[in-house]
């Protein structure tokens, strides 16, 4: 069990419209004990389960494609709805789309050409085209935002054919969602999202 804050205590929205509001931080503040409540991870779909829509829907408003307005309606009204959505869209996607093939990256640059994301428990790999005998590193930032230090994230050293590749294990704990992943080689960067769950 924990304590939820509701953050959207303004008059302008009802008082059940929280966890969505702005871009810029997932913090949650509680102004007053009247906005705090008990939400219970048992049965499930519980909070854990409620934070991956939570997180969601905070993800589609920063990318874009969903307003905040219909964002805090959707979390207000039936989070479930969208909870089973995901799953859904989840079981839909159970082949991982094939990656294309790897396209030499100019001298002083780096790709990344192939991610596959992991649920829990599993491997994630990461592939990137630089230059050959590039020096490369690489750095994880799990779904919530820390810093992986998982065993094989070490440096390495591109192969003839220009290629560096990493594979790793995803901690049990790793909450689900959207990470990211930064593949340095040479002072050259590119990042890209990993879906983890």
């Amino acid at each position: 069990m924990r304590c939820m804050a509701n953050a959207a205590s303004s008059s302008a929205q009802p008082a059940n419209m929280k966890s969505i509001t702005s871009c810029r931080s997932r913090r949650r503040v509680a102004t007053t004990f009247a906005n705090l409540w008990p939400e219970a991870a048992e049965p499930r779909p519980g909070f854990h389960e409620k934070d991956q829509v939570e997180n969601y829907l905070h993800d589609q408003v920063c990318v874009g494609t969903m307003s905040l307005l219909d964002a805090q309606r959707a979390i207000a009204t039936n989070w479930l709805d969208v909870y089973r959505q995901q799953s859904q869209r989840a079981v839909a996607t159970v082949a991982p789309p094939l990656a294309p093939a790897p396209q030499p990256a100019p001298a002083s640059d780096v790709q990344i050409t192939s991610v596959a994301g992991s649920g829990t428990g599993g491997r994630a790999t990461v592939v990137a085209q630089t230059m050959p005998g590039a020096s490369c590193s690489i750095a994880y930032r799990t779904p919530a935002g820390t810093s992986s230090t998982a065993q094989r994230l070490g440096s390495k050293i591109a192969d003839a054919s220009a290629t560096a590749s990493w594979t790793w294990e995803i901690g049990p704990s790793t909450r689900p969602g959207t990470g990211t992943v930064v593949v340095t080689c040479n002072g050259a960067s590119a990042r890209t999202p990993i879906e983890i769950g």
